[in-house]
């Protein structure tokens, strides 16, 4: 036990009333979990984590330090306005950090695999590849002229991706193990697109799915619905707000990226809006339709059932279909 945790307990053992009616409320810090984790097993009645957004007095406030920025988070515990966000259980935040570390890992591969690129791009070197750490790519890079610094860097960047590979295949193995403990999983994995990993960072970020009243919560919480303006009575609706979860956000997309003509009804929803606005477009909504898919069928407990169109999309009369301008804002 470290020294901040015995000065907390002590401190918290001094208290003039019972643990068990105590309400505390902490900051979103990096490590607010580890001080819920104390406060729980010193046996404080209920944990409230602040929603940072929305304790702007903080923000605003001049005197920026611990202790002033703790009465004001007392005095909205207090008055019972606390902005709250969401405190995931311990098992989810122990999955979240598993996932977000395997997406640490693969990101620096990901950079790791475009470095090289660049090395050989500075050199008017093109490899055909797309894959430029697969077997034929490294083949080629091994018979290809290069300068001995460039030769030294390419030749470093793909033993990190070696590396990184194997930490990452031994990160999967964990997650699917993980998986296991979780049934949402098994009924998100039905969903076209979302195979194990996704489903479990759909899992790991959503947590408990029932906190959200309706889809349109969630995908606010993903950051996939449009900023709106108003002004003289006349609402605008500008580009998605990209404010929650970018984990889940970029594992909607990705999944969305893969839309095909199997998906049915939900290829043609894609295929709709991108030929009325642009492939970006198009990838945001469906993945705001997938991730309300998500919602409905883990409420459920059921399987994803894909519906095919009545007719292929080739014959569908586009101008009998109305879209919203902003396509993101469709459900």
């Amino acid at each position: 036990m470290s020294a901040n945790e015995k000065d907390t307990k002590t401190r918290l053992a001094l208290l003039p009333v019972s643990l068990a009616r105590t309400v505390a409320a902490i900051e979103s810090v990096e490590h607010y979990g580890w001080y819920a984790n104390i406060l729980i097993e010193c046996g404080v009645g209920e944990v409230k984590l602040a929603n940072p957004y929305k304790l702007r007095l903080i923000a605003e406030n001049p005197l920026k330090n611990d202790k002033k920025d703790a009465e004001i988070i007392a005095s909205y515990l207090r008055s019972g306005t606390l902005p709250e966000s969401y405190l995931a259980p311990a098992d989810i935040r122990d999955l979240r950090e598993l996932v977000r570390t395997r997406m640490y890992l693969a990101k620096g591969r990901t950079s790791a695999k475009i470095r090289i690129r660049n090395a050989l791009s500075k050199h008017d070197l093109t490899c055909r590849y797309k894959d430029i750490d697969g077997e034929r790519a490294r083949a080629w890079l091994t018979n290809t002229v290069l300068p001995t610094e460039s030769r030294r860097e390419v030749e470093s960047l793909l033993r990190l991706i070696t590396s990184l590979d194997n930490e990452i295949a031994d990160f999967e193995v964990a997650m699917k193990e993980r998986a296991k403990h979780y049934p949402e999983v098994k009924t998100l994995k039905t969903i076209p697109g979302i195979a194990d990993i996704r489903a479990l960072i759909i899992m790991a970020e959503v947590g408990d799915f029932s906190r959200f009243p309706n889809t349109n919560k969630l995908a606010a919480f993903a950051g996939l619905v449009p900023r709106s303006y108003s002004s003289g009575g006349k609402e605008r609706l500008g580009r998605i707000t990209k404010r929650g979860s970018s984990l889940l956000r970029h594992a909607m997309v990705q999944a969305a990226q893969q839309a095909h003509p199997k998906w049915g009804e939900l290829y043609i929803f894609y295929t709709n809006i991108k030929e009325r606005t642009h492939t970006g477009a198009a990838k945001v909504a469906l993945a705001r339709k997938m991730l309300g898919i998500c919602w409905h069928l883990v409420q459920k407990n059921e399987p994803f059932r894909a519906r095919s169109p009545i007719e292929p999309a080739s014959s569908v009369d586009k101008s009998m279909i109305v879209i919203p301008r902003v396509a993101h804002h469709l459900r």
